[in-house]
């Protein structure tokens, strides 16, 4: 699900589900809103943490967005409280007083798409894909999105990628603004952040 680890003053926030597409099920959604609190707290009372990284074990998937398994369970009250609870771990994660990293390879769709958007930087790989699918299924995010993307690139293109589900490629979103950085390859993506904050990356990390 996810895995937390310090090394220097980095902390490497890993989903940990590549078999499952790094879903954001509420029981992961859960976790990151208690992992961050607990952050938030153990950096007021002292300031080690020089930043958070979000990212995912494997090179070939970032997140997938919400489990649908999980969305057609949902009724009018429960479906309000999944959008809640997506909502406080972004808005956290926006708001955290350090900066945060996404550092983004393979499928970053949807609410997957949200996490990385609220993040203050991306990073990309060449195999980086951006997508919000709701277009297509008869639903919009509800975890910020559709303010936070037009936020980061041209407010036209994000009314294109919103309503027309449009995938956009890693180094498309580095020419127009989305990502920070963009590399060839994934390993190189997480070789140059460590290289950058003189840490380790985690040792849950392969490149599958």
């Amino acid at each position: 699900m996810l895995t937390c680890r310090q090394s220097g003053r980095v902390v490497w926030l890993t989903l940990d589900a590549p078999h499952q597409k790094n879903k954001l099920s509420t029981a992961l959604l859960e976790q990151l809103r208690d992992t961050l609190d607990a952050l938030r707290r153990n950096h007021e009372r002292k300031t080690e943490l020089q930043a958070i990284v979000i990212h995912s074990a494997a090179s070939t998937i970032f997140a997938a967005g919400a489990d649908m398994r999980e969305l057609l369970r949902l009724n009018s009250e429960t479906a309000v409280g999944y959008a809640q609870l997506g909502q406080s771990v972004m808005d956290a994660l926006a708001d955290f007083p350090v900066p945060s990293y996404a550092l983004v390879g393979g499928p970053c769709f949807g609410g997957g798409f949200d996490l990385a958007l609220a993040c203050q930087r991306i990073w990309v790989a060449e195999n980086a894909t951006f997508c919000h699918p709701g277009a297509f299924l008869g639903l919009m995010t509800g975890f910020g999105g559709t303010v936070r993307l037009p936020q980061k690139i041209e407010p036209h293109m994000a009314r294109h990628m919103l309503l027309t589900a449009y995938r956009m490629k890693g180094l498309e979103a580095f020419r127009l603004g989305l990502a920070a950085r963009w590399f060839g390859a994934y390993q190189g993506m997480i070789t140059a952040f460590c290289r950058r904050y003189e840490t380790r990356p985690p040792a849950l990390f392969e490149t599958r």
